[in-house]
């Protein structure tokens, strides 16, 4: 006698939710798991550490009031960017196992970017003026410019004679392009 077994989970992929809004991670499964199929959700984070968030038929201790578990899935009250990485669902049952994983990314709006500059120059030396945002999800294009604009050509003039001006236009990938003109400094 041969016993074939067919079960099937599906999952409705959310991958792309807004910072401190609710979220539905969702896990169906069909009957063939049986009437009572047991269910785990685990996340792992984007530094690759990886959790409990239900086991054996309980939230853990760290998701307790954070989230509800019904039939068919997984709800957040409200996400962070801690919550950024991937959700496993599994399901066995009926000598039946299938997982899941749910890709899921927290979109955190941008801060004020932070600007560094040396402390201390060397005449002759390249400076190199930094700028960006380290809060936000999605970096928006961050442009720095000097209140006063400089000459085309700043060396012809003897206020700018010790100072090389230089633009810098350079992409990290194709979808933001980040600018930068760097302010002159008098030595």
């Amino acid at each position: 006698t041969v016993l074939l077994l067919f079960v099937c989970l599906s999952v409705i992929i959310v991958s792309i939710i807004t910072f401190f809004s609710g979220v539905d991670l969702k896990c169906a499964y069909t009957a063939d798991f049986g009437a009572t199929p047991r269910i785990e959700w685990k996340f792992k984070d984007l530094k690759g550490y990886q959790f409990f968030i239900y086991f054996a038929g309980m939230i853990t201790a760290e998701y307790a009031g954070r989230i509800t578990v019904y039939d068919g899935g997984l709800r957040f009250n409200k996400v962070t960017r801690a919550d950024s990485g991937d959700y496993d669902c599994e399901v066995s049952g009926n000598s039946g196992y299938d997982e899941k994983t749910i890709k899921l990314t927290v979109l955190v709006p941008p801060s004020k970017p932070v600007s560094r500059i040396p402390s201390s120059v060397t005449t002759g030396s390249n400076v190199r003026l930094t700028c960006f945002d380290a809060d936000g999800s999605l970096h928006p294009p961050i442009v720095v410019q000097r209140q006063h604009s400089l000459p085309e050509d700043p060396t012809m003039f003897p206020n700018f004679k010790n100072l090389t001006y230089k633009m810098n236009v350079f992409s990290e990938n194709t979808s933001y392009i980040h600018t930068y003109i760097h302010t002159y400094i008098h030595i």
